[in-house]
């Protein structure tokens, strides 16, 4: 391998990063190539601020590491000789291309107390004492366990095995050890070696990304109906000549809408006529609202008979709404503070004669 990567800590508009190369090859649950590409080349102050919510998810995250690095060396003999921390973060460029950059979260040497947990690897197991070898935590929620495969294995789900193999990349080392915490004391590790020829097409892949892409401002191709929209939201009346294909897509999406409308409508008119049938039963005198939904007593369930069998029920179910009528009147400042604008399109035929 070529010389070994340097230690920064640079903004991340400035390079690509582990979490990067997911969205580049498009096997990331988050992000599409285009927003990837559009977080980078769009100025911070013009972004979106993050969901406190999602703020305070990766702050437990980042906290749950020191714990993670004491329980590798508890269970598995590992010893942390350097963790990523915020204040501290352990971040590597790329010796040839400056703009591939890695954070590596623990790093550790091999041992043969790390050795004795992961016998079974006998590749893993053949790296030498003393050899620098890159980590990963991630803490996952028991429901996503069976994503993972078993203990000792490298079955890590494949946005994972891109970061920590671009990380492996960077850092020019021969492997590295994704500690896998499942809920709160369930600590499982995946040792995964570096594969020169998936490194070597991650990185031409991602070399061509941001050459071609992100310096010359060139929005990589749609993989998405909501990719679309975003990369042509700034236009506005521009005549687009659709193809055939595309103008009979056209036309059979204004026909849905119209069947939808239809169905909902119909739905409606099946309801109030099972609601009269109801009604009648129980002596009631019903009157529809202003949504044609008919008014019964609240606390009334039915069970629906036919042919002295029964059919189905008709049950009271709980259920809450935001009152934002009520909201907007007498607390105006929440709303303001927390309506966001955003611009989106619709595909609409237009009315009248077609060809």
């Amino acid at each position: 391998m070529n010389a070994p990567a340097t230690v920064i800590a640079p903004d991340r508009q400035k390079f690509l990063g582990g979490s990067d190369v997911a969205a580049i090859f498009g096997v990331s649950p988050w992000r599409t190539p285009l927003d990837l590409y559009l977080d980078k080349i769009t100025p911070r102050a013009e972004q979106p601020v993050l969901d406190p919510e999602k703020q305070k998810f990766f702050a437990r995250r980042k906290r749950q590491e020191p714990v993670i690095a004491e329980m590798l060396a508890d269970e598995y003999g590992i010893e942390v000789t350097r963790l990523s921390m915020d204040e501290n973060p352990n971040r590597y460029l790329d010796a040839e291309h400056q703009f591939l950059a890695a954070e590596i979260d623990f790093e550790f040497l091999m041992s043969q107390a790390v050795r004795e947990h992961f016998h079974e690897r006998a590749d893993f197991a053949a790296i030498p004492d003393g050899t620098l070898l890159n980590g990963e935590i991630k803490a996952i929620h028991p429901f996503k366990a069976s994503e993972w495969g078993e203990q000792g294995s490298e079955e890590v789900p494949i946005h994972y095995a891109a970061q920590v193999m671009h990380g492996l990349g960077v850092t020019r080392r021969p492997a590295a050890l994704v500690a896998a915490l499942f809920g709160l004391d369930n600590l499982v590790c995946f040792p995964i070696m570096a594969d020169p020829q998936t490194i070597s097409a991650m990185r031409e892949k991602a070399i061509a990304f941001w050459t071609e892409n992100v310096v010359p401002r060139v929005p990589p191709a749609p993989v998405s109906v909501e990719d679309v929209k975003r990369m042509y939201a700034g236009f506005n009346g521009r005549p687009v000549e659709l193809s055939d294909e595309a103008y009979g897509a056209l036309q059979k999406l204004e026909g849905l809408r119209a069947t939808a409308k239809q169905l909902e409508f119909d739905r409606a008119e099946l309801e109030w006529t099972i609601a009269r049938s109801v009604a009648f039963s129980w002596g009631l005198e019903i009157i529809p609202d202003d949504k044609n939904r008919p008014l019964v007593p609240a606390e009334q369930n039915a069970v629906l008979m036919y042919g002295g069998a029964q059919a189905g029920s008709w049950n009271r179910q709980r259920g809450t709404y935001l009152d934002q009528k009520r909201l907007a009147a007498e607390r105006p400042e929440i709303i303001t503070g927390y309506t966001v604008e955003h611009r989106y399109r619709v595909f609409r035929a237009k009315k009248g004669k077609s060809k």
